[in-house]
């Protein structure tokens, strides 16, 4: 397992800055679509800081994927004439609408912070091996399936303060990549935010990792892990990086 140094993360300092060529590219990307476009309001909606879709689109997801059912969700946008949404319909127009976006030039870190129940703790073995979850190594390859991983290329580490960590591991996931999509002026709050989006079919290979288990059980554990995405990798047939899991059921085709 490669050891994590304090140079792995010298780059948190460092906000990611777009050129003004991308800015305007990416801007001129969003309008096209219109307002009544789905991905447009797939990308609105999931922006949106004051409603529920990304919560609900997300814990359906989930759901279908283990259980093959996939709940509707409320349809909260005036713009929709829907009473509520499909979500498995919402994530194709999603995924499209991030994928219409203009491509990144150069590969850009971004981080996330999560946590995993006591169920999903990281692993050490009596031989020392280490594996998140359990069953994640250095080396695999993971993916979000069947939903996007939400990042952030800022560096205010104050936003995940609010984070409900009692029980749990926290887990600190910097990724590294191009294929992502910043929101920018299309998340009312980026400024904020800073979010970075990389859709539900994308894959990732776990670079390396540490895990600290404080020998204080009132303190939780904590995992930093660096990955790399990458587009030679089939999500379907991918453990789940929170969890190990494998998908049961899949996403339609794009």
């Amino acid at each position: 397992m490669k050891q994590l140094l304090a140079a792995d993360f010298s780059n948190l300092k460092d906000e990611v800055v777009y050129s003004p060529d991308y800015l305007k590219a990416h801007e001129k990307a969003f309008l096209s679509m219109g307002k009544l476009d789905p991905r447009r309001r797939a990308l609105e909606n999931w922006a949106e800081p004051e409603n529920q879709y990304t919560s609900l689109l997300n814990w359906s997801l989930i759901d279908y994927s283990t259980t093959g059912e996939a709940e509707r969700i409320e349809n909260e946008d005036a713009l929709r004439p829907e009473a509520d949404l499909d979500p498995i319909e919402e994530e194709v127009h999603l995924t499209k609408g991030l994928l219409a976006l203009p491509p990144l030039s150069d590969v850009i870190p971004t981080l996330r912070v999560a946590t995993a129940d006591a169920e999903h703790y990281s692993k050490v073995d009596e031989k020392g091996r280490f594996a998140i979850s359990g069953k994640i190594e250095p080396g695999d390859y993971v993916s979000n399936y069947p939903i996007p991983m939400s990042t952030t290329s800022g560096v205010n580490l104050e936003q995940f303060s609010t984070l409900d960590a009692s029980n749990k591991e926290i887990r600190v996931l910097q990724f590294f990549g191009k294929t992502c999509k910043p929101l920018l002026k299309i998340n009312p709050v980026d400024d904020e935010e800073k979010e970075v989006l990389y859709h539900s079919r994308s894959a990732y290979q776990l670079l390396g990792a540490a895990l600290a288990v404080p020998s204080d059980n009132r303190v939780c554990p904590r995992l930093v892990a660096l990955y790399c995405a990458v587009d030679d990798q089939d999500p379907k047939t991918l453990k789940n990086i929170h969890t190990g899991h494998l998908p049961k059921h899949f996403l339609r085709d794009l």
